[in-house]
């Protein structure tokens, strides 16, 4: 839905701010709400970030609104409810701060976004409601003024020096008489598209620790887990003296907040400072900008500084919770919470990559994590935005940027392994959530992806470019003791699975001509994936590398005589391995999926709790709070790549699988494996609550399976196949 506003576009500055010495601005406006008030709305779009103020008092409980943007083709526009927060009848006093965010991006490093081709200074449109009446807009009657945020870029950090506050000017009565006029500005070009996504919001707090010796000169505080967020401190200080924080998620050997393993040697990263004005016992949080962390260390210029008080905001988008599982295996339990908290410290409007770095949305991150993020929560809203960030800016050719908010980069590294997740949300919304619109509505967008890899594949139907199983442990760029994958293998498969999603939608839509084009399409890629990479003196492809042969077995590129032992192949390698990931962020997808369709659920699962370097159970052992962007975890330390496992979970320990879509007919088969006596798994599908739980117990296995009203299921156990359209139990001997 588009929205439609009176008021027009306004701004603090007549110049484009793209430095670094424009604070952040007050926008004031006074107006008499009528005597009799039913409801009210204030309906805004406030580019970068914006927080509302009526009467004093802020409006709602988002943060970092509205979320991130492709800002030249689609904005935010947001409805507020504030019918109790006017006065019927007298004057009521607005002031809307406005941050950077994204939109006026500014960075110093090699993901560069001082160039994107929105970028301009900060700007809002705004109406005021009463019942259905515009009482106030934005116009060139408003008031303007520096406010306290001195400084805030999305990935360096915010300055804030309280000295600047004028809190008088939030109530009715104050003289802006000598404020500065606002500006009559451009819109940011994009549609005012009315934001009805979960809205960023404080998910839980954690109280820090201060575990810095005594005269070391800094507090450090300690959060016991990982955070995407900000902080909320109470301190005390001179007028005039400033606190540094530094956020990291790893301390030095003498005990500091240690970036060097993300910072890129940039001068700036992770900082906020706060200056006082010198008025007792201060409370204070950054604004516009978001961090993951676990450890701040707060550096006072003034050791009479004081630091009383520290709370760890984690901040996210606010999703919806629909799927929990347990298991009775305490490292599998610690593997799906940190699953969860990384899904969750990793959408922030869209699924971002992580918090400390990029904090925008990488294609390859959503995609691994698509269906551990929809069994546990409803992620379909932030999905679909960032899909509409990549369509909207697909190029002519058809070409798919690797990630977004961009216009700068990411078309060169284009590749199927991330260009499948649009390919991919289409087919969740229609498996996990009953919704065919999202392949009718991109339809066109997606074949255009396939003509643009058919164009790269043109000689040999395989695509050379992309980044295969990224950060795998044993291959990454610039290592001098490692050397890049070859990304064909991957990424041809990739390609195939996409066109097989294609093949998909078009019978779906009755595009007769489109099914034969793309069997045939699918045909030749799969044929020249076996040519090239399989062996059939092995029985194996890509010289027995774990995820092409993962990724082979799973999307259709072996043959049903060959599977046997191309698995038996894969298992036994793995097991000479001692079950050890040596995997990237494919492998890490596909091979636990791999084993466990070809009989090796026990091998699976045992991949994922064992405890030596690298894999999940390694985390663990680790004392991780979050996945790790690395096995080594000398990077991010709060990333979702790794996230399988959850998924792993509910369709392969509980059994739970969609037949039909929207869960409409459903498929229990679960793997009873050693490493856990006990699981329940519930997931709330669009027609109700799905239940799976088994327990091994006296030397039997007592099944339960719960079903919503009308819907069937088909239960596969040993020496047990049934179907069944209501709550059953079964037993089965061990």
């Amino acid at each position: 839905m588009i929205d439609k506003y009176q008021g027009i576009w306004i701004k603090s500055y007549k110049e484009y701010c793209y430095f670094d010495d424009f604070p952040g601005a007050y926008f004031r406006k006074t107006f008499i709400a009528p005597q009799s008030i039913n409801n009210a709305q204030i309906q805004i779009c406030g580019l970068g970030f914006h927080e509302i103020y009526l009467n004093g008092e802020k409006v709602g409980d988002r943060w970092y609104a509205p979320g991130l943007s492709q800002y030249d083709y689609r904005c935010g526009s947001i409805t507020y409810d504030i019918g109790k927060m006017l006065v019927p009848g007298q004057e009521n006093v607005i002031i809307i701060m406005l941050g950077n965010g994204f939109f006026n991006c500014h960075n110093e490093w090699m993901y560069t976004v001082n160039f994107s081709s929105w970028r301009t200074s900060p700007r809002l449109i705004c109406d005021i409601l009463a019942d259905g009446k515009v009482i106030a807009s934005s116009g060139t009657d408003w008031k303007t003024h520096p406010g306290p945020v001195v400084f805030d870029a999305h990935h360096l950090g915010e300055d804030y020096d309280a000295r600047l506050e004028i809190p008088e000017a939030f109530k009715s009565g104050f003289d802006d008489s000598q404020w500065a006029d606002v500006f009559r500005a451009y819109p940011p070009g994009g549609i005012l598209e009315h934001d009805e996504d979960e809205p960023c919001r404080v998910i839980s707090q954690k109280q820090g620790k201060n575990i810095a010796p005594a005269g070391a000169g800094s507090y450090v505080f300690d959060f016991e887990s990982t955070i995407a967020g900000a902080i909320k401190v109470k301190m005390k200080g001179k007028r005039g003296s400033k606190v540094t924080f530094k956020y990291a998620e790893v301390l030095d050997s003498d005990g500091h907040a240690d970036t060097s393993f993300i910072d890129l040697g940039v001068k700036r990263f992770e900082t906020d400072s706060y200056i006082f004005k010198g008025d007792g016992i201060e409370s204070w949080h950054p604004h516009f900008v978001w961090h993951g962390f676990r450890y701040v260390e707060a550096i006072p210029d003034d050791p009479s500084v004081e630091i009383i008080d520290m709370k760890g905001l984690f901040i996210a988008s606010d999703l919806k919770e629909i799927g929990t599982i347990e298991t009775g295996n305490a490292v599998l339990n610690k593997i799906n919470k940190l699953t969860r908290t990384s899904y969750l410290g990793n959408f922030m409007g869209i699924p971002t990559d992580c918090p400390t770095r990029e904090k925008f949305g990488w294609l390859g991150d959503a995609n691994c994590a698509l269906e551990s993020g929809w069994w546990n929560f409803y992620p379909k809203n932030g999905l679909h935005r960032l899909v509409n960030i990549i369509m909207d800016i697909q190029r002519p050719d058809g070409n798919l940027a690797t990630h977004g908010p961009t216009t700068l980069w990411g078309f060169e590294q284009s590749c199927p392994s991330y260009s499948i997740f649009m390919y991919e949300f289409c087919r969740y919304c229609w498996l996990f959530d009953g919704d065919d619109q999202m392949m009718a509505e991109y339809y066109d967008k997606l074949v255009r992806g396939i003509a643009f890899f058919e164009m790269l594949t043109a000689d040999d139907n395989l695509c050379h470019t992309g980044y295969s199983d990224w950060c795998h442990p044993q291959y990454f760029p610039g290592k001098s003791d490692g050397e890049r994958l070859d990304p064909t293998p991957m990424e041809s498969i990739a390609y195939c699975n996409m066109v097989q999603d294609m093949v998909l939608f078009a019978e779906h839509l009755g595009k007769s001509g489109d099914v034969e084009r793309f069997k045939e399409l699918e045909q030749k890629i799969r044929n020249a994936i076996r040519d090239k990479y399989y062996d059939p003196q092995q029985q194996t492809f890509d010289g027995g590398f774990w995820t092409t042969n993962a990724m082979a077995l799973m999307c259709g590129i072996v043959n049903d005589d060959e599977k046997a032992a191309v698995a038996a192949n894969l298992v036994n390698s793995i097991r000479t391995e001692k079950h050890r990931v040596w995997a990237g962020i494919l492998g890490a997808k596909f091979i636990i999926r791999a084993l466990a369709e070809n009989g090796y659920a026990e091998d699976a699962c045992q991949m994922i709790v064992q405890e030596e370097y690298p894999g999940w159970g390694n985390l663990v052992a680790n004392g991780a709070t979050a996945l790790w962007e690395m096995w080594h975890g000398k990077a991010s330390r709060n990333h979702i790549m790794f996230g399988e496992p959850s998924a792993w979970m509910y369709r392969y320990l509980a059994g739970i699988s969609p037949l039909a879509p929207g869960f409409s007919k459903v498929r229990f088969a679960p793997n009873f494996v050693s490493q856990t006596d006990y699981v329940r798994a519930e997931h709330l599908a669009p027609s109700g609550k799905i239940v799976s739980q088994w327990q091994r117990k006296d030397n039997k296995i007592h099944c339960s399976f719960t079903l919503p009203q009308g819907v069937k299921a088909k239960v596969e156990l040993p020496g047990i196949e049934e179907e069944i359209q209501t709550s059953t139990d079964f037993i089965i001997e061990c």
